[in-house]
């Protein structure tokens, strides 16, 4: 009869003198969540841990006040986020590396809902109690153009070329972004948000 041996090998042991590593590699600007009248901004950094895996942390960097409201949400393709407040009938630009931010006002009442931007550089908001929506250019501030749209524009879509505008009165209006002209709309009950696909 043989007799069989068993043979168990530890783990090597760590070497006491490494210290953890946790290195930051990159910041990256993730977080942005609307508050009754805030904008908090946060940092996700992304690193490596003691056991050699990916570490990260989300943390707060800055609370930035914007109006009543705050509900659509837009980076400009300079990296600036667009925020429209609802109740406020504000929009507000906010550099994301500053902190700094500045008010573009629109008309009172007209209650700014959703924001866009799109290839053009051109940042549009939906105006929900004016039925329309309009384009502001991002370096001078100024309101560029408006569209009249369906009754109650509630949120945008982008693709195929074209601005697509969801209205909470039934209707999805397709808008030219270049031309700044509606060239379709297409009924759709209770419209309240809009997806493209390619």
């Amino acid at each position: 009869m043989t007799a069989t041996r068993t043979i168990q090998k530890s783990a090597p042991t760590p070497a006491a003198s490494e210290p953890p590593a946790r290195v930051a590699r990159w910041l990256i600007p993730v977080g942005i969540v609307a508050l009754v009248a805030v904008i908090a901004l946060a940092v996700l950094t992304i690193g490596a841990g003691s056991d050699g895996n990916p570490a990260t942390d989300l943390s707060l960097v800055q609370v930035v006040s914007v109006g009543e409201f705050p509900d659509g949400i837009a980076v400009d393709q300079n990296g600036a986020l667009w925020v429209a407040s609802t109740r406020g009938d504000v929009v507000t630009r906010i550099d994301a590396a500053s902190g700094t931010s500045e008010v573009v006002p629109v008309p009172d009442g007209s209650e700014p809902l959703a924001v866009a931007v799109t290839d053009d550089g051109g940042v549009w908001v939906s105006l929900r109690a004016e039925d329309r929506i309009v384009r502001f250019d991002p370096d001078s501030m100024e309101l560029t153009d408006s569209v009249d749209v369906a009754d109650q524009p509630a949120a945008f879509g982008q693709g195929a070329g074209s601005l697509w505008v969801a209205a909470t009165s039934g209707q999805v209006d397709r808008i030219d972004p270049d031309a700044r002209q509606r060239i379709a709309e297409i009924p759709v009950p209770g419209a309240a948000g809009v997806a493209v696909s390619s």
